[in-house]
């Protein structure tokens, strides 16, 4: 005699289907931080931030794509969260504080 027994973990991953992991998950699943920064992160992390850089492109929303920060580089994502002078200085107190004793690396890099 066969039972069939039903099952609602079962039934949720058959409506839900597969999807591919991304790497990126363990930072943005189970998170403890503000909701308000898991959004932001989740945000950065599939390249919708506003950026000034992402802003001139659409056209006629702003025509000066320098750092606000620095003034010294267009602000892009790889410029306003690891190249500009004040966010180096951060991840490097950041890693310092973590007693991790490297510079930080580039944005492929860190969200790998």
């Amino acid at each position: 005699m066969e039972t069939d027994e039903f099952s609602i973990n079962a039934m949720y991953k058959k409506l839900r289907g597969e999807y591919i992991k991304v790497p990126w998950r363990r930072m943005t699943c189970n998170n403890q931080g503000s909701p308000k920064w898991i959004f932001a992160l989740y945000l950065v992390i599939n390249r919708r931030l506003y950026t000034i850089n992402r802003l001139a492109r659409w056209g006629g929303i702003t025509n000066d794509t320098l750092c606000p920060l620095c003034m010294e580089a267009n602000e892009t994502y790889q410029h306003l969260f690891f190249t500009c002078i004040f966010s180096r200085m951060l991840w490097q107190k950041f890693l310092n504080w973590l007693s991790i004793n490297r510079a930080s690396n580039g944005w492929t890099e860190e969200l790998t």
